[in-house]
Parts: C-alpha cells; structure tokens; sequence
C-alpha cells in the first residue's frame, strides 16, 4: 500500500491564517489539493475506478475506464506532480493513467481526448515515456474515425434523435489531432482539426460571442438545427460550453497560429467578461430564467480561467490575465474551496446542466488545478518580464516552444518606428528576416516556418529571435524539434 504517507507540507488545518496575496492563495489551494488528493489514495488503490463526482454524502463516486470523465484524476495527479515533483503522485499518476491504455482504440464517441489528453498527453510531457506517444497516436487515430468529410466535423454523439450532432464541448479534442499530427500521425489529423475548428467557428458562434451547444448537420453538411442538451434553452448560452469553446480556440490559435482562430478565442473570451458575474463565477447558463437561484459553476470558471491565462500569453492582453486572477481568486474562497465541507473533492459547486443541483466533478478539480499551475508559471516569468508592463516594445515568448514547424512569435510597439524582426542560429548567422517596415503601435504576430525556401526543415536546435525597435534590440530563443 505505497499510498501511505505523511506530506506534511500539505496538511491543511482550519486554523491556519487566511492567505492574503492571490499568490498565497494560489500555493494554498495547492497545498489543499495535495491534502485532498493524498488523503483519497491513502484509502484507495484500485487504478481501474476513477474518481467521477462526490455523492451526497461528500465521497467520490467512481467511474470505470470508458467513462468520459476518466482522464481527470490521473491528469489531477500529474499537475500534483509538476507543482511538487512529490515521488508519490508520479507512481499514482503512471498506475491510474495506464488503466486507460485501451481506450485508445475507444472510437464510440468524441470524448478520446479527453481521456487521453488529459492523461497521457500531460504524462508525456513531464516523464517524456517513449510509449507514451504510440498511444497517444493511436488516439487520435480512433478520434479521427469519426470525422466525416462531407459534414465537415467530428460526430460528437452516437445516440439521441439528432443526424449528425456536434457540440461546442467537441473544441477540447482538437489538442489531440493537433498533437499527434506533429509528432509522426500525419498532416490529415491537423487538416482535420482545423476543418471541424472552422465549421464550428462558422456554425456554433454567435456574433455577439455566444456558443450554441449543439448544432445538427444534415449529411451534406448543411444546418438541420440548432439546439442545447443541458443549456437552458437552444438560443441561451450555456456556461460551460462557452468556457469549452474559449479553450478550444485558444488551443487551436496556438497550434495553427491562424488568426482567424485567435480572433474568435477573443471573441468568447469577451464575452465572457462582459458578463461576468459580481463573483467572476457564471451561473450554469447565462440566459437561464431561473437566475439569480439558478446553480453556479465552478467548472466553467476553472475551464475559462485555464484558457485565459493562455490567451494572456499568446495575445499579451492584460485584460484577460486580469480576468483569470479574479477568477482564481473567487475559487479559492470558501464559497467554492471545498474546505471544511466534507467532500473529498477540492471545489464544490458546479454544475452538469442549467436547472440541476450543485455538484463536485472531478474535471472542475482538474481544470483549477492546470489554472493555478498555469498563473505559478506566468508568475514566475514575470519576475523578468511583464506582459502588463507598459513599454515603448516587447518581444513576447514564441507559441509553441518547442515547434516543428511553425511557431508564432507576438510583438507590441508602442510608438511609430523602423522594426526588424529577424531569426539567427546559436552561432549568429541571420537565417531569415521575418518583418522589415516601419510600423505603427500595435500588437503583431509573425509566423516563422522553420523550413527552407525548398521545404526543408531547418536543423533541430535553438534559434533566436532578433526585434529591433530604433536602436534597441530584444531576443527569445526558440527550440526547433524535427
């Protein structure tokens, strides 16, 4: 019973002094989280059950691998793991994840990468497990099953009367084609993600930045109708679904660098502070007529606060770190930190579907819990650099990093001058001029391609990144990975 153990950093008492600093209240969250989870193995260590949503009496209940929501926990245990490098929560995180090994070939419904993603694809990137990969390839292979070229998307449900649905929720398994298609699946599991990202883009987005929840095709790919599952009607916005399409698109705007991705992760992201609750916690849906006794839902503020911190970053819009650290600060309050409540779970109060009850899931721990380890990241770059720091310009830190074999590199003047913005190798040598013109203020991206005018990829190593405004030069380095 390896589950037995004293984390004594961890232990979270009801006398301990309220923190006050949000990042106090970031590391004391953590801390909670480690208490919470560790004090759950210490009693369980059956790697087949995982952890679903806490029953009345405060207990998870347990689900079997073929449930969508699968994935959490393992991914639970290893951002535990990336926060304290604790040896404990790597063991689990191995066990619990490798229970989900067949669902690989899982080809019944969209949820693949939610299950996998979520597991295997943060497993892979801290332990880098060679075996990891082949998995996670075949994943996205099953995903693909289900993609239809004449509809233009990938088939959510297989059940219900609908012909051919597809919800807003369906955004979050892109990562997966995005990922593996860079990593030996194939240039058709990324020409897939993008198409369903742009029919979804054009079908389930409202201009306003209202979601849809699921939009029927007919098998031509024309529009059947519209409609909601757990939204409180077709034409309302459901709040998770909202948070879900925010995150996709974020996703997506990092992978493909496509700007029409990044204006429409915007778009959502907009949406949702401008009608943020008095608590920055939206309510199960944002049209519902039940509000203000209609639930609240933790997990669409974690699933929205994770993907603003990303948009920060890859936009450099202090607008939406500021939203994600209201967000991070209502979570850890005790109106949704489960302290002291008795479940096992780190937040109550979320939300499956408008009208129903307050519940505790376990994707709403998973998504705090990558927000908070998220804003510790972010944090700790701030040290040396601020997105929020006014400056005549900026280089901000290329997306993603490593790439291959694209990668989108953001800069902000703040005045009219001559920019260059060039790539040299670690000797020195200039590879490529990216832009060369006088430019007014503004945020910019540039997207450098790491292959040569034949096609062919530039060696794998670190690159620089050169922006000169005037006189002053700024440089990030960039890992190219063939």
């Amino acid at each position: 019973m390896y589950f037995r153990f004293i984390l004594l950093f961890s232990i979270i008492i009801s006398g301990i002094i309220q923190a006050q600093t949000l990042d106090e209240k970031v590391d004391y969250a953590l801390d909670y989280g480690v208490s919470q989870i560790g004090t759950w193995l210490e009693n369980h260590s059956n790697t087949s059950q995982h952890p679903s949503k806490c029953n009345s009496q405060g207990n998870w209940e347990t689900v079997n691998r073929s449930s969508w929501v699968s994935g959490f926990f393992s991914g639970c245990l290893w951002y535990m793991y990336e926060d304290n490098e604790n040896e404990t929560f790597l063991e689990a995180a191995i066990d619990w994840t490798g229970d989900l090994e067949s669902q690989k070939y899982n080809i019944g419904d969209h949820d693949v990468g939610f299950r996998m993603f979520c597991s295997y694809g943060n497993g892979l990137r801290l332990i880098a497990d060679a075996d990891y990969i082949d998995i996670l390839i075949q994943s996205a292979n099953s995903l693909a099953t289900r993609y239809n070229p004449e509809v233009g998307c990938i088939r959510s449900w297989s059940w219900g009367s609908w012909n051919y649905p597809v919800i807003i929720d369906n955004m979050m398994n892109l990562e997966l084609l995005f990922w593996a298609s860079k990593n030996g699946g194939g240039q058709e599991l990324y020409d897939i993600a993008v198409a369903h990202a742009d029919k979804t883009r054009a079908f389930h987005i409202r201009e306003d930045g209202s979601t849809y929840h699921v939009v029927d095709f007919n098998n031509d790919g024309s529009l059947r109708k519209f409609d909601t599952h757990q939204g409180y009607s077709t034409e309302s916005c459901w709040s998770r679904g909202q948070a879900w399409g925010l995150y996709g698109y974020t996703v997506a705007f990092r992978e493909t660098g496509e700007v029409r991705f990044g204006e429409t992760a915007e778009l959502l992201a907009d949406y949702y502070i401008q009608n943020a609750t008095e608590d920055h916690v939206p309510y199960s849906d944002y049209d519902s007529a039940l509000i203000p006794n209609e639930s609240k839902d933790a997990s669409a503020a974690a699933i929205a606060c994770s993907a603003l911190l990303e948009l920060s970053q890859l936009t450099g819009e202090s607008k939406y770190l500021d939203e994600a650290e209201a967000i991070i600060y209502a979570l850890t309050q005790p109106d949704y930190l489960s302290e002291g409540s008795g479940t096992e779970s780190i937040l109550n109060r979320a939300c499956r579907a408008a009208g129903e009850d307050e519940e505790s899931w376990i994707y709403t721990d998973y998504y705090f819990l990558e927000a908070l380890v998220r804003y510790k990241q972010i944090q700790a770059s701030v040290k040396t650099s601020s997105v929020r720091q006014i400056q005549l310009f900026d280089l901000l830190p290329n997306y993603p990093n490593p790439f291959n074999p694209k990668t989108v590199i953001k800069y902000r003047i703040q005045k009219n001058s001559d920019i260059h913005l060039d790539i040299y190798n670690q000797s020195g040598q200039a590879i490529r001029s990216l832009v060369s013109a006088y430019m007014q203020p503004g945020l910019y991206n540039a997207i450098w391609d790491g292959r040569n005018s034949k096609g062919w990829s530039m060696p794998s190593g670190v690159y620089i990144a050169r922006l000169k405004f005037g006189l002053q030069v700024k440089s990030i380095k960039m890992v190219l990975l063939n």
